[in-house]
């Protein structure tokens, strides 16, 4: 299946950044590994704290990637329904 990402549509672009920053967040948990050299995770988590506008506690990385996959499907949902 592929899919089009318009970069100047705001939900897809969230979309886009929801599920990168759960990728990177679970990449970390799971094994310690940074994505990018200038994206440490203490950054992935404001952009989690962003995304989702709840404030998580230090090291709640499986809190924020919840967090994010219930934005996920918010968005996902939001697609389905508008068009």
């Amino acid at each position: 299946m592929t899919a089009t990402l318009d970069m100047r549509d705001p939900e897809q672009l969230d979309y886009f950044r929801v599920v990168q920053a759960k990728g990177a967040i679970k990449l970390y948990m799971s094994c310690g590994m940074n994505v990018a050299r200038g994206m440490t995770i203490s950054k992935w988590m404001a952009i989690a704290r962003e995304l989702t506008g709840k404030q998580f506690a230090a090291r709640d990385y499986a809190g924020a990637v919840k967090a994010l996959e219930q934005r996920r499907d918010t968005l996902l949902t939001y697609r389905q329904v508008d068009g």
